[in-house]
């Protein structure tokens, strides 16, 4: 402690012999002059206050590095996020995408077999035109057939008679 006061002495000497002015009552070169228990109670009251000011410039300096930190965290996730969000669009868009291809599948498979429907009930359509014609020519053979044998049972008859 002894060496301490002796060194601020010295620099309090020093700074005092450049700026040759006188100090006052309340300048700590007086106080640093004389060797009384106030004058020493005054530099250690100096070097706590120093001191304190260190370790509160050490503390502000550690959560400035804090902050910083917390900052380049907050930034990390931040990224993480956007590359998520933007994954989570892409992935979106591809299952809108494959939506809309099962959509077109889907409509042009349904398309196909109503085509293939409506064809199944033209030919149904045209085989039950043609069944019908075909039974009508059957029915006016038929009649026309029994009409000759009618007749040729007639003239038969009236042949015999």
């Amino acid at each position: 402690l002894k060496h301490l006061v002796v060194q601020t002495r010295q620099k309090v000497a020093r700074r005092h012999d450049r700026a040759a002015t006188a100090c006052g009552d309340y300048c700590v070169c007086a106080m640093a002059e004389a060797p009384d228990a106030e004058g020493t109670q005054s530099v250690m009251q100096g070097q706590a206050n120093l001191t304190a000011a260190r370790e509160a410039r050490k503390r502000a300096e550690l959560d400035a590095q804090l902050l910083a930190n917390r900052i380049a965290l907050l930034k990390q996730e931040e990224e993480k996020a956007w590359k998520k969000i933007e994954e989570t669009k892409k992935r979106a868009a591809e299952i809108v995408k494959l939506r809309e291809q099962n959509e077109q599948k889907f409509s042009a498979k349904e398309q196909f077999y109503k085509q293939k429907w409506e064809s199944i009930r033209t030919a149904q359509a045209t085989n039950a035109q043609q069944r019908e014609k075909a039974k009508a020519i059957r029915e006016q053979t038929r009649h026309g057939l029994m009409e000759q044998k009618l007749m040729n049972a007639q003239s038969t008859k009236q042949q015999s008679q």
